[in-house]
């Protein structure tokens, strides 16, 4: 998670409403803080609503898929420091040698990482973090809550997102957080708008979204993935 322009974990969790295991509302920590948590979520819907999908719409005019598919590929191989650290952290140094053999080849061969021949070879990267080592050995996850500008949360991930942060690859390149939020809410406008839509409470979708797929890294039940496009606004088809 973890990331720079953090508006963009708003929906993180919607690539997990039909994927890891179904956790029922009387399972996920209690939403004491929702009426607060409720005028954020608003907050940051029409800071969406009003910048960053717009924003997100003229970007897509002026870049093809295939721009932003290589550009998503390039930030998820910034992103080496946080993953090969947090998969040593979780005592899963096959995890972290993946990392460190995707991180080697993608930069040299896939040219930045622009391109990402690792996955072809079978070297899957799996999104780790500060929140979930914690959660690996044992830290509760405590009260949802949803951050201003970052989105959906839960104090022990927020207590992580600073060291997230810091680890998290291209925050010294000006700019990178701007351009690799805008461009992942560009390759998923679609199914975000679908979703939108399908939804009778999205503020509902998105929480428990977010819960169930922080349940299924932690639990690594999500199986590792190539990188081909940015996993931050990766919605997958819905389940027949």
């Amino acid at each position: 998670m973890r990331r720079a322009l953090a508006i963009a974990c708003l929906f993180a969790a919607l690539g997990c409403a039909s994927a890891g295991p179904r956790v029922s509302f009387s399972e996920i920590d209690e939403d004491p803080w929702q009426r607060g948590n409720r005028r954020v979520f608003g907050f940051n819907e029409r800071v969406d609503a009003w910048v960053l999908a717009p924003v997100a719409r003229g970007w897509t005019l002026i870049t093809p898929e295939t721009v932003r598919t290589h550009l998503a590929q390039f930030f998820a191989n910034l992103a080496f420091p946080r993953l090969f650290v947090n998969s040593l952290l979780q005592a899963e140094p096959y995890q972290a040698g993946v990392e460190f053999w995707r991180f080697a080849l993608n930069t040299t061969v896939g040219v930045a990482g622009f391109f990402d021949p690792a996955s072809r070879i079978g070297l899957l990267s799996r999104d780790e973090d500060f929140g979930q080592t914690l959660g690996v050995w044992g830290v509760g996850s405590g009260r949802y809550i949803v951050l201003p500008f970052l989105g959906p949360s839960n104090l022990r991930d927020t207590a992580a997102l600073p060291l997230d942060m810091a680890l998290n690859g291209g925050v010294v390149i000006p700019g990178a957080g701007v351009v690799r939020t805008i461009n992942a809410r560009a390759l998923a406008a679609k199914n975000l708008d679908a979703a939108r839509e399908s939804a009778l409470d999205f503020y509902a979708f998105v929480r428990n979204g977010y819960t169930q797929h922080r349940h299924a890294q932690i639990s690594n039940e999500l199986a590792a993935a190539a990188v081909q496009a940015d996993d931050l606004y990766e919605v997958p088809p819905d389940e027949p």
